[in-house]
């Protein structure tokens, strides 16, 4: 029991049980990560009742379910499934029957999310249809086979070559049939098997009245209908000049089905040389030309090697790989997020000797999603922060205005003087509890900017004065600022604030001394918008703020804009200042980004609207007047 308990607590899959009256008696905590339900909104409910199951389906479903009912197995069950949300989803269910006292009482299944695999299946479905819907009207045969010669597809031309209708031709049970010679076939196999691919082979066929007929094959190993096969485009050479042309156009026509696919598409060896690529696979890793390409070793490409060997060693063992999540790089370093394809291709002994690749890049929609969460889970977080400053800050006032109180009526005769320390220890805590709490109405956008125009150069260099006054001698700051970098309106005092909290944490990731980089410049919103679509303006600020210090690792930063989240030691910090800069950024319609790795050290990214002009009301105005004085009145303000 606890060894089941543990399994199903714990599984990714989803694990159920069902009585015969189809209710849920058990559902497993995965269930809430899959179709956003708690285990408790099932147990007792029949499942058909549920719209859990897609109406298209729950019939069979049912009939299925009967079926366990009556001692049956069900393997790799798909249907589609409902999410509390309302999203669709695509499941693979086994089931097996529940026995209570040798008597079959239900059912327990484990369910699995199979939707980036069925989607990426009818991708390619869609893909292979458009592919022989354009071999269907070529001018030349196209036959493909299993490895044991079963005819599996053939094309309108081959008919015509050979002089058979269609049904005549259903009839052939093997290809060597159309043969002149029946035990060729074995010759091309084993010489396909040994080279991996045939070129201009040149042989007798037979027409259907047995006359022979000089054609020339070319042969490759595909993947069809989730199995090996050989497809052998099969030219007539009667009249040579005419299928030479012939010969071009399908060539033409494969390298531009070849060129046109949106994935990265790529043949390698087996040691990871690139043989060939499409030009999505050039744009996706930063190359050039093919030719720059063709240098690289796959390798290379991933962000840690021993990966790459753990794929050829799944290739190896399943022949393929589908729907593999893995970390590649551009040529620049750029960190992608791959969902790759692989299929191996083998020789008459069963070893690999090449790799086909498809690479969908799916960086873009990762980074979005993350940001998106973020975003969400630092929208609850400021709501609750904001409501909490705002009661804590009026509790820090009494205990602030008590405390001079206490201070005005201390008497040196008939007091000691440690209660004078006393009463100020409580004002100094009380005024560094207020700072915390600007600070947290900040981070959750409860109090609103001082709009100014502000240079962004000058806020900065003020800054390197400050820094260079208080910082080690052992850290160095440089400035690399755009001369041209135009007036902008924000709140240079929050701005201060949050360039300050870049330099510190810099200060503190260079504890043996080192280097903090600041650079100022001009990003256009177009290209600002390929990374964070709510980018409207035309052009922002860039303050980029980097150090050579120790870095980050990717479980860290992920968390380093929530409050309260620190790496350094108790007493050491509030980690508000992070959440604090993002707050900030954000409340001027600006982004922020970082990057980071162990030992390499960190760069942050702020970027900050540029508007075309600044309205007259910002213009900076100095106004001259005598303080008013009271006449022994009392004014009391409460917030």
């Amino acid at each position: 029991e606890k060894k089941y308990r543990m399994i199903f607590e714990n599984s990714a899959d989803v694990i159920y049980t069902i009585d015969k009256d189809f209710k849920f008696l058990d559902v497993s905590p995965s269930i809430t990560y899959w179709l956003g339900y708690k285990p408790e909104e099932l147990i007792g409910k029949k499942f058909y009742e549920l719209n859990i199951v897609d109406p298209s389906f729950l019939d069979t479903l049912i009939i299925e379910t009967q079926k366990v009912f009556k001692g049956e197995k069900l393997y790799s069950v798909v249907f589609p499934v409902i999410t509390k949300g309302g999203k669709k989803k695509w499941a693979e269910i086994n089931a097996v029957p529940l026995y209570k006292d040798d008597k079959i009482v239900g059912e327990i299944a484990m369910g699995r999310d199979i939707t980036k695999r069925v989607q990426a299946e009818m991708k390619a479905r869609e893909s292979e249809e458009r592919y022989f819907k354009l071999m269907e009207n070529l001018n030349v045969g196209i036959l493909i086979t299993n490895k044991e010669g079963e005819i599996i597809y053939y094309n309108k031309s081959i008919l015509k070559s050979l002089n058979y209708t269609k049904q005549e031709f259903e009839k052939i049970r093997n290809a060597s049939q159309l043969y002149f010679n029946p035990m060729e076939r074995k010759k091309i196999i084993d010489l396909l098997e040994k080279e991996g691919y045939i070129s201009n082979y040149k042989v007798l066929g037979k027409k259907k009245n047995g006359e022979p007929i000089e054609i020339i094959l070319n042969l490759f190993p595909i993947r069809f209908r989730d199995q090996n096969c050989i497809q052998s485009i099969i030219y007539d050479v009667t009249d040579i000049q005419k299928k030479e042309i012939e010969i071009k156009e399908m060539k033409e026509r494969y390298e531009t089905f070849f060129m046109s696919d949106l994935t990265a598409d790529y043949i390698s060896t087996e040691e990871g040389k690139i043989l060939t690529c499409n030009p999505a696979f050039l744009k996706i890793f930063g190359f050039s030309s093919l030719e720059e390409a063709l240098k690289k070793n796959m390798g290379e490409l991933f962000v840690n090697p021993e990966e790459r060997e753990k794929v050829c060693s799944l290739i190896k063992e399943n022949k393929k790989v589908e729907n593999l999540e893995i970390k590649m790089k551009k040529l620049d370093g750029t960190v992608l997020e791959i969902l790759a394809n692989f299929v191996g291709i083998f020789d008459e002994y069963g070893n690999l000797i090449q790799i086909i690749g498809y690479l969908l890049d799916e960086t873009k929609r990762k980074f979005l999603e993350e940001n998106l969460r973020q975003a969400q889970t630092l929208e609850s977080l400021g709501t609750l922060a904001g409501g909490i400053a705002h009661d804590f800050n009026n509790i820090l006032n009494i205990i602030l205005g008590h405390s001079e109180l206490l201070e005005r009526t201390y008497n040196p005769s008939t007091c000691i003087q440690e209660h004078k320390e006393y009463i100020k220890a409580i004002k100094d805590s009380s005024h560094r509890g207020i700072s915390l709490v600007k600070q947290l109405l900040t981070f959750s956008r409860k109090t609103e900017p001082e709009i100014s125009p502000c240079n962004i150069n000058e806020i900065i260099m003020e800054l390197q004065k400050l820094t260079f006054e208080t910082f080690p001698r052992y850290i160095k700051i440089n400035l690399n600022l755009r001369k041209d970098l135009p007036i902008i309106l924000c709140d240079g005092n929050q701005i201060h604030q949050a360039i300050l909290n870049l330099l510190v944490n810099s200060r503190d990731a260079l504890p043996k001394g080192g280097e903090i980089f600041i650079k100022t410049d001009i990003v256009s919103g177009e290209k600002l918008a390929e990374k964070f679509p709510d980018a409207t303006f035309d052009d922002y600020i860039l303050i980029e703020v980097s150090d050579n210090g120790i870095g980050m690792d990717e479980k860290v930063l992920k968390s380093i804009f929530l409050p309260f989240f620190t790496t350094k030691e108790l007493g050491k910090g509030t980690g508000l200042g992070l959440s604090l800069v993002y707050a900030i950024v954000k409340n001027h319609n600006g982004f922020i980004d970082v990057k980071s790795s162990l030992g390499f050290g960190t760069t942050f990214h702020i970027y900050l609207p540029i508007k075309k002009e600044i309205p007259i009301e910002y213009e900076e105005k100095m106004q001259y007047g005598e303080i008013s004085k009271g006449e022994g009145k009392t004014i009391l303000i409460i917030e």
